[in-house]
Order: structure tokens, then sequence, then C-alpha cells
């Protein structure tokens, strides 16, 4: 906030900065104002002119070009029949441009901050010195990379020689990608020829790379990974990173971050064997919410579940290691017992004083089938018809089999057209190329969509077309 007191006229300048996505001026205009007022300006909101500029990385001259504006005249109606002393309603955004302002303020500087560098102690440091903070213009993030480097530099002995070179290589790899496009990355160097329209809050200084890390680049173009290698790469850091993790038994935070920054690097790998790769790394099991029904399916597979007489985050149990115990806790809202169901699945009871007979549970559910391969024939996927995330089972013989594998991560339902039977198409689908299957995803959509009325029920024989 700066306030311009000139001769005819106060001028509030508002400016926050928005990386998060949120704008507390927009969905707290008159609150805001209002104490401004109360604390600057005698309370009198009318006495002033009130300007929302929102800051934008790129400038904001280049933000006229914009359907957008970011510099906006704040208008509010006065309404002294507000509740609670409210007394200004309908806050309208008229938008201006940067020589507007300029005239309001009577040619007083107008001060702008990029938002990458909208902090706290970059304003109060601003403030001290009163003179532009330099800061390091890093557009490309190039710093984490670099210090995930540093970390494995330092504790490269932790990790098989394996993890620490296919790391190693992924982060070299991806600086060298982000290093080519460093030089168009920064509008302010870009235009450092033409006049910049408002007194920067900052100066960036660009990002240089430590001469030593510089020296290591890898060339992108010579790549020469299968592209079977390469994801046997990204498997591989994935591996290793749930030894470190924060559910493992040796947590490190700073192995965990070089990890995660070495695993996006790997996917870089993996887009320059394959530029159509769309692979990922899926862990065997997924932690997933559901609330049970007392009946039907629902209640057979509770009843299918075994309950453990201790917790086994903190001792070892032969069905629930450590790691998997503290990831069921971690995403519980109210943990209760631990248990296992009848197919060795881990689960959790959460919120135990649910109501309507209902249960909740976290479970460790499959992401791949791992069952006989032809699938035997007979086969059902079943489900009870509810709202929310639906579990859906394989059964035959009217017996409950296994759980169907969910890959997508997407919540579940059925009967209308909408995400919930998109995403259970797309698992189904899924689930009928793991038993070497063709499943078309037209046929998949009309098992899912809103054809289907009441509980689920479909013969996988006949959703493939597999005659016994």
């Amino acid at each position: 906030m700066r306030i311009y007191q000139g001769a005819d006229r106060t001028v509030v300048l508002l400016s926050e900065p928005v990386a998060d996505g949120s704008r507390l001026l927009i969905n707290h205009v008159e609150e805001i104002v209002d104490e401004v007022a109360n604390r600057y300006l005698d309370g009198d909101i009318g006495m002033a002119t009130w300007i929302d500029l929102w800051p934008q990385d790129y400038g904001l001259r280049r933000s006229m070009a914009s359907p957008r504006s970011d510099i906006s005249n704040i208008v509010l109606r006065r309404d002294d029949e507000r509740p609670y002393g409210r007394r200004w309603a309908d806050p309208q955004w008229v938008p201006m441009d940067l020589e507007e302002l300029t005239s309001v303020l009577g040619g007083a500087p107008v001060y702008w901050v990029p938002w990458a560098h909208y902090t706290t102690e970059v304003v109060e440091a601003y403030q001290r010195q009163g003179q532009p903070v330099k800061v390091v213009d890093d557009p490309m993030d190039m710093q984490p990379v670099v210090a995930a480097y540093r970390t494995f530099q330092a504790q490269g002995e932790t990790l098989s020689p394996k993890v620490y070179n296919v790391a190693k290589k992924a982060l070299l790899i991806t600086l060298a990608l982000r290093s080519t496009y460093t030089h168009t990355a920064n509008p302010l160097a870009r235009d450092a020829e033409e006049p910049w329209p408002a007194s920067t809050v900052v100066r960036e200084v660009p990002y240089e790379l430590p001469q030593d890390v510089a020296a290591e680049l890898l060339d992108p173009e010579a790549v020469t990974d299968s592209w079977a290698a390469a994801k046997t790469d990204m498997d591989l850091l994935n591996e290793a990173l749930e030894l470190v993790d924060e559910y493992a038994d040796g947590p490190d935070p700073l192995l965990e971050k070089a990890l995660q920054q070495a695993i996006a690097g790997q996917r870089d790998v993996l887009t320059l064997v394959d530029p159509l790769s769309r692979y990922t790394y899926t862990p065997s099991f997924r932690v997933r919410h559901v609330t049970l029904q007392p009946t039907g399916w629902d209640a057979e597979y509770l009843r299918g579940c075994t309950w453990l007489e201790h917790d086994p985050r903190e001792t070892e149990d032969r069905k629930i290691t450590r790691r998997q115990a503290r990831m069921l806790a971690k995403a519980a809202y109210q943990p209760g017992k631990f248990g296992i169901d009848a197919f060795g699945h881990p689960v959790l009871v959460d919120d135990p004083q649910s109501k309507r007979g209902r249960t909740n549970l976290v479970v460790l559910w499959p992401t791949r089938y791992v069952g006989a391969v032809p699938l035997p024939y007979d086969v059902r996927l079943v489900a009870v018809e509810e709202g929310g995330d639906r579990p859906v089972y394989l059964a035959r013989h009217n017996t409950m089999i296994g759980l169907l594998p969910h890959k997508t991560g997407d919540q579940w339902n059925f009967g209308y057209g909408g995400g919930g039977p998109d995403a259970l198409a797309r698992d189904i689908q899924a689930f009928a190329a793991g038993i070497g299957e063709h499943l078309d995803r037209k046929s998949a959509d009309a098992a899912t969509g809103s054809a289907v009325t009441g509980n689920l029920d479909i013969n996988v024989d006949q959703l493939i077309g597999r005659a016994k």
C-alpha cells in the first residue's frame, strides 16, 4: 500500500502478490478499504481515489495488451444501511492505463514489484534502503536443480552408485535444457533498450550456473538411451525416493527433495528419447478414501477385513509395514484401527464415529492387476450405487475375488455422464489391457455411463467380447 497526498486529491494504491492464485483484495475489498481509511484517512473512504495495481512478472507496459487490465480504479457505492458497520458496497473495477495512473498521481513514480519477488522481505529491504533491492533472476528455476546436484555430491554415498549416476545425469541434462532458454526468459533484459514505465523496487541480476556445474552439463542432443532404459531409470529413482521420504524408517528431507528434482529431470530425458512419451511412474498401490455402505458388496468387503490389536506404525507387522501404516495414518482424518482386507491390502478405519451405518476406510488400493492371465470366465465388475468415490470389486460366482485396479487416481462413479464414470471407464480399459485384452473407449464409456441404472454389474466376458 502507498498513499499519495496531492494538493487536490489523495490516492491510495493497493497491490498484492498473487502467486498463490488467491486475491484478498477482490474478495474483501470493502473491509480492506474501511480499515485503511480508519487507520490513515480519518475514517473517510470517500476522500481518496482507490487504485488496484496487480503485479505481473512481465511488467505493466506489456500488460496493457492483455484483455484483463492490471491497473484498475476501485469504485464503491456508499450504503449506510449495511450491517456490521460496513458503509460501502458494490465494488467495481474500472480499467485504467499507465498514462492515466501517472496523471492521477501528478507524475509521482509508480513502484512496481514483479510477483516472483513480491515478498515481505523485499519490500521491507526497499523501504530501509530507499533504492532497488538486488534479487537473483532465475526464471527457469535452475537454483533448485543445482541445490539437488549439490545434495547428491555431498550425500551420494548413502545411495547406490546406480541411483547416484542416474540422478546426476538427469539433473545435468535438465540444467542444459533450461540454460538454452534462459537468455530469452527475462523481459527486463529483453527490453533493456526501452524505458521502463514504472520504478521497479528490485534490480534483477541474472542467475549464473556455478562454473563446476556448467563444465559438466550434458548435451541433450547426445542422449542415446532407449525408451525402455529411460523408463527403467525413472522407476529406479522413484523406488529410491520411497527409502527417504516422510514415510520411510529413515526420512531424509534433503535427499527427498533432491530425488524429486532428479525425477523431474528424468521426465525431460524421457521426452528427449520420445517426444510423445506420457510415461509416469505408477506405484503398485494408491492411498484411497472409500465410504462403504452397510449393504451389498461394500458390506461383504468389510466382512473380509481382519483387524490388528496393535499400531503397526511403531511395531513392524508381517502384514503391514511401518511405511504403509504411516501412509494410511497421514491420509486419515481421524485414524482408528488398522487392518488387512481379504486380499492382503492394508486398511485403516477413518472417523470411527461415522453416521448412518457407513464405514470410512483408507485403503492401499492396487493400481495394477496381478492375478491369473487369462482372466477366468464369468468375472464381473460390481459396485454399490451411491454418490462420491465408489469402490469397484471383482466378483465371480457371487463371491468377491479382488479389487479393480485404480490406475488413474481419479474418483470413480457410474450411471451418468461425468468425470467419475469417465475415470472408471479409463481404469476398466487399463484393466482389460492388463489381462491381455483390448477394450475400445466407446464400449468402456457405455458400461459406466448414463445407461447404467442401480448397482454396477458388468460381465467382463461380454464387455471384451470373449466367448467361452
